[in-house]
């Protein structure tokens, strides 16, 4: 019998093994290509996540500073402003019942038969009571609007801080400051001609001794009125100047207000209105 032929594989569909370099150019091209589509998209991603946090943390920065600083800024400032009015507004006031005060007593020394009826010494003392106690609230309402206004200087100061708006503030601040001085020395100079009348315990001796006397003599009558007069137009006078001076300070405080208002209002804004894109640059 013949012998079966033995088949013989060709070369040409015999697989050529992988050489090494080919296999190296394949592992340059995948690392080259993961380089240039994968690691940038990583590293895309997480530098987005860190920017979109920062930009939440910065939004929630400029809420703090409207939650911690402004808003209690704006809120002492208010109280400040209506208790500042109110100082103003009781100098009025005393000086309107000192002009009733000594028109009352000029009426008991003219008109002693009227001042003499069962009852009267009613109307004087309550006048005198009602002085008395007017008074002693200036005095308070004085000491807490200075301090309050210390307070709210605070306030600007710590927002100013926060805002990086120290030196613009210290500007208006030092504007502020001068107003102030030239309203106080403009009192200084005016209130001097006026101080006699600020002797309350000489007044409160002229109540006492006119509360005691019920003299119709001409020649007491005209002492005493002279002594009325010593007291009378002064006192009404300076207390007016102190509400005009007080005044001129509520609209220097108000003037500084809206100035650092505006200042940090146009900061805080600038910051809240920037959108994320500008954020970036």
């Amino acid at each position: 019998m013949a012998e079966a032929p033995v088949n013989e594989t060709s070369s040409e569909n015999t697989p050529q093994p992988v050489s090494q370099q080919e296999r190296t150019n394949r592992g340059s091209k995948f690392l080259l290509w993961f380089g240039q589509a994968i690691v940038p998209l990583l590293l895309g991603s997480f530098l987005f996540s860190g920017i979109l946090e920062g930009y939440k943390s910065s939004l929630g920065d400029k809420k703090d500073i409207i939650d911690s600083y402004y808003r209690p800024m704006r809120m002492l400032q208010a109280s400040c402003a209506m208790q500042h009015q109110q100082l103003a507004n009781q100098y009025g006031e005393l000086a309107a019942n000192y002009q009733l005060q000594f028109g009352e007593l000029t009426h008991m020394l003219t008109e002693p038969e009227s001042s003499a009826s069962l009852g009267y010494e009613i109307i004087p003392k309550t006048i005198a009571n009602t002085t008395r106690e007017l008074s002693k609230t200036i005095h308070e309402s004085n000491v807490a609007v200075r301090q309050c206004h210390v307070d709210l200087y605070i306030k600007y100061e710590e927002l100013a801080l926060v805002t990086g708006t120290y030196d613009k503030f210290k500007r208006l601040a030092s504007t502020r400051d001068k107003r102030l001085g030239q309203v106080d020395r403009q009192l200084l100079t005016k209130r001097a001609p006026y101080l006699a009348a600020a002797n309350t315990d000489e007044m409160m001796k002229l109540l006492r001794k006119l509360a005691i006397s019920r003299s119709d003599k001409l020649l007491d009558q005209t002492q005493i009125l002279k002594e009325i007069g010593a007291y009378a137009n002064p006192a009404i006078e300076l207390n007016r100047l102190l509400m005009t001076n007080e005044l001129d300070r509520f609209g220097t405080e108000q003037a500084f207000f809206t100035s650092t208002r505006n200042l940090f209002a146009r900061e805080i804004s600038s910051r809240q209105s920037k959108g994320f894109f500008s954020y970036l640059f």
